[in-house]
């Protein structure tokens, strides 16, 4: 095999491994255990993938990822958790691929491979995130039955066409990093939201508590942490504060290295609707012509500093 194809097969196999790290594992073990993959002498060494100890615990592990990657938000928390899991395991795999040879030359593919697995999952859990926004079930249900049956397809096309499979993921790379910004937004909001949900489940229970704007917080707070919704105009996924004041809200944030504000006179809004949700709840501010959406963190807002 030579190098353009066995750096797109392992490659691919990196990329596959961002978007479902323990079905690609069971894949290529089960393939090889059947009869059904042959191995070229270059990939040998992923031979150990058919090992019984490791069939058992990566089949153990892709029932429950099938299982909570259905499940809106739930798959997002499950993204959040593997943000470092997906990456530092198809670098594993890529140095597994290679097996004993030159220490810089296997350092290099650990890092493409650990890298390509980033960005296929930095897309992924981006996308799930937008999904599970829609107020119905079967979007989020299609994109992981489509994840399922894109594995064993990614596979047969990196082992079976490998400068083909380096070609597209050439082409994904142009895109995602046209995409990055947007992308990585998605992602630090996913991953700061299961920071505060696991500060919110340590946190002891706050003094006082005062209701504004429908939403429960500790007395003297100023504001809520949270996510701009689509629609604020020009500071979509911004993170920042939503502050109330005696005649308006304003949502700050910091966008493009400049402070931005986005303030709503209060004589405006009519209703406040709070939406309890898994990573993030959602708070609607009704009125005027339109409704301010903001996806607010679970922990129990602290007073901002000024």
């Amino acid at each position: 095999m030579d190098t353009i194809s066995l750096l797109g097969s392992i490659l691919g196999i990196g990329f596959l491994s961002g978007i479902r790290l323990y079905a690609t594992v069971l894949a290529i073990g089960l393939a090889v255990r059947l009869g059904w993959l042959h191995l070229s002498h270059a990939l040998s060494h992923l031979a150990v993938l058919a090992d019984t100890r490791v069939l058992v615990v990566a089949g153990a592990l892709v029932a429950l990822e099938f299982i909570a990657d259905k499940i809106p938000w739930v798959d997002s928390l499950w993204d959040s958790i593997h943000t470092v899991i997906r990456p530092v395991g198809a670098a594993l795999l890529g140095f597994q691929a290679l097996g004993p040879t030159d220490p810089a030359v296997q350092a290099i593919v650990m890092i493409l491979c650990g890298s390509m697995a980033l960005a296929g999952h930095s897309s992924k859990a981006a996308t799930r995130l937008a999904v599970n926004h829609s107020p119905e079930p079967f979007s989020n249900i299609g994109l992981s039955v489509l994840e399922d049956l894109f594995v064993p397809f990614g596979l047969w096309l990196a082992l079976k066409h490998p400068a083909v499979t380096l070609s597209l993921l050439g082409a994904f790379l142009a895109v995602f990093l046209w995409l990055s910004p947007k992308v990585f937004r998605f992602l630090r909001v996913e991953l700061m939201a299961l920071a505060w949900l696991v500060r919110r489940y340590f946190a002891t229970a706050a003094p006082g508590v005062q209701v504004l704007l429908g939403v429960r917080v500790p007395a003297g707070a100023q504001g809520v942490r949270c996510v701009a919704a689509k629609s604020i105009e020009g500071l979509r996924h911004s993170i920042g504060y939503l502050r109330w004041g005696p005649d308006q809200v304003v949502f700050e944030t910091r966008r493009l290295f400049r402070n931005r504000t986005y303030a709503t006179p209060l004589r405006e809004l009519v209703e406040a609707r709070w939406t309890n949700g898994l990573l993030l709840d959602q708070l609607t501010l009704r009125g005027g012509s339109r409704d301010r959406t903001f996806y607010v963190f679970k922990a129990p807002p602290q007073a901002p500093r000024p």
